[in-house]
Formats: C-alpha cells, structure tokens, sequence
C-alpha cells in the first residue's frame, strides 16, 4: 500500500507540466525564417528555463530568440517562447529535443520536462525549366554631375593650360634669339633720305597731271626740311632772303648760295607768277634741288 501511494504521488508531480515543439511548418525553403514555438504547459505557477540545442545544427543559425510569454487557460498555466532560425543548405533535418527545468513558486523541488525531437524538410530553390529566359535589362542612365565633370574637366583643362605656357614661352624664346642674331639697321645718311623723296616727287609725275603749284611745293619743302637737319636754320618758316643770309653765317660756298637762291626764286615764280614754266624749267628745278643737296651733303651725316 506505501508502494503504491508512492508511485501516485510521483505521477502526480510529473503530470504537473509538459512541453513541446510547435513549428511554423515541417517543410521550408533554404533561406527562409522559420519560427519555433517552445509551448510548456504546468498546473502550477513558476518560471521555466529551457535548454536547447539549435546552435549546434549545422547550416542553421539562430536569428533571434524571445522572451518567455505566459498566459492561463482555465486551470492551466502556458508559458511559451520563440525561436526565429533560418538554414542555408538543402536537406533533412532533425530538431533535436530541448529540455525544459520548471522551478515552481512555491520553492519546492524543480519539475523538468522534454520537448520531443522532430524532423524539418528544407528544399532548395525552386528553378521553372520550362521557363523562357528573361532578356537581360540595358544598363541604366545616370546621369553626369557637377562634380564628376569637374574631375575630368580640371586636369585637362590644367593640361592644356600648360601646354600653351609652354608654347609661348618657346615662341618668346624663340623670338628673343631671332632679335639677338638679327643685324642691327644700316644707318641711312641724311642725304640718301632726301635724294628718295626727291625721286619719288619725280616719280608722281605732278607737273605732268597739271599739279604745278603742288610739285613745286614739295621740292622746295623737301629743300628747306633739309636745311634745318644740315645747318640747323630754320629754313620751313623763313623767306629766302633769311634763309641766305642764316647760311652765309654757316659758312655756306657762294656757288651753293647762288645755286639754292635760284632754285627758290625759280619755285615762287611758278607758284605766283601767271605765266607757266617750259618742261625743261621744271625738270631743271628737281636737278637744282639733286645738286644742292649732293654738294652740300656732309661725308657722315646720318638720321
């Protein structure tokens, strides 16, 4: 009779709580979330404690475990708590059993129990070889910023900034050795320069187009400018009687005065006087205006 009041007190402690697995599903997709729900049942208040086992599975792993939760239905405590895992390799696999330690509020000894094994089918991706092949999307079009043309434009454009500073500073050289190398001007005597403006009144040929007053104009203009260079008398301003008499003071040769006083004479006639000179008058006016200026000339007068 002890013996068996004993096993029924022993029975009636262990029927006190039980737990068990409750999964989403017994099939999944490799990669996909899977939640596993540790439901303990008890008939008495306390605080569960499980021991399990999932991190040891190969190719799962254990994305987030919960807090234990703990509802009443009727004269039954439920405590449950959830396991998020997922697997990364196709196949059969057995989630092994966890073992839950039950400690009662009464502080008596602690009740355990087990949550039995169970087994997850994982398949891998589902792949439709029936399927048509899908055309592969033309890369898209992003658009150029402020910033990437920046880095492309300012060594380019500091390129080619300095390439044409080199350029110029070649051209400058260059330039600078031509001027070295280069001949200074030949000196031109002050009588060359008279003699070619003589030549070119001749060849304008003013006389011939009726210009007379112009043609004499210019060789006695061309004379006195000369005068001024040479002697240093005013000669543009002045008549020719002051003309004569300033080179007379200048040493000037009697025959060269005579010689420059006609060929002044000779250009106020045809300037103011009525009648109009032979051609022989006006071709002896530019010889006249040659010879002074050839006589008078000094050896190394120059401009």
């Amino acid at each position: 009779m002890v013996l068996m009041a004993l096993l029924l007190s022993v029975q009636g402690v262990f029927s006190q709580i039980s737990a068990k697995w409750q999964p989403d599903t017994s099939r999944m997709l490799m990669g996909a979330h899977l939640n596993l729900r540790l439901v303990v049942t008890s008939q008495i208040a306390g605080r569960p404690e499980a021991a399990v086992a999932l991190d040891t599975l190969r190719n799962w792993e254990v994305l987030a475990i919960a807090d234990w939760d703990s509802s009443l239905s009727g004269t039954t405590r439920v405590y449950s708590r959830n396991y998020l895992v997922t697997c990364w390799e196709p196949g059969q696999y057995r989630i092994p059993a966890a073992v839950v330690r039950f400690q009662p509020k009464s502080n008596t000894a602690p009740l355990e129990a087990e949550a039995a094994a169970f087994s997850i089918e994982v398949d891998g991706v589902e792949v439709d070889e029936n399927a048509d092949f899908k055309p592969i999307k033309d890369p898209a079009e992003v658009p150029w910023t402020l910033g990437e043309i920046l880095s492309y434009a300012l060594p380019i454009l500091f390129v080619l900034g300095l390439l044409v500073w080199l350029v110029l500073i070649f051209i400058s050289a260059r330039k600078r050795k031509a001027q070295e190398l280069a001949p200074p001007p030949a000196k031109v005597s002050l009588e060359t320069l008279v003699l070619r403006k003589l030549d070119e009144i001749d060849a304008a040929q003013l006389w011939q187009q009726g210009q007379l007053k112009e043609y004499y104009d210019q060789i006695t203009d061309t004379i006195r400018a000369y005068i001024e260079k040479r002697f240093r008398v005013r000669a543009l301003e002045s008549v020719t009687f002051d003309i004569i008499r300033e080179l007379n003071k200048k040493g000037l040769s009697q025959p060269q005065q005579k010689q420059l006083q006609d060929l002044l004479e000779a250009a106020d006639l045809a300037k103011f006087a009525k009648g109009t000179p032979e051609a022989e008058d006006n071709l002896r006016a530019l010889e006249m205006a040659r010879d002074f200026v050839r006589n008078t000339a000094p050896e190394q007068a120059t401009t």
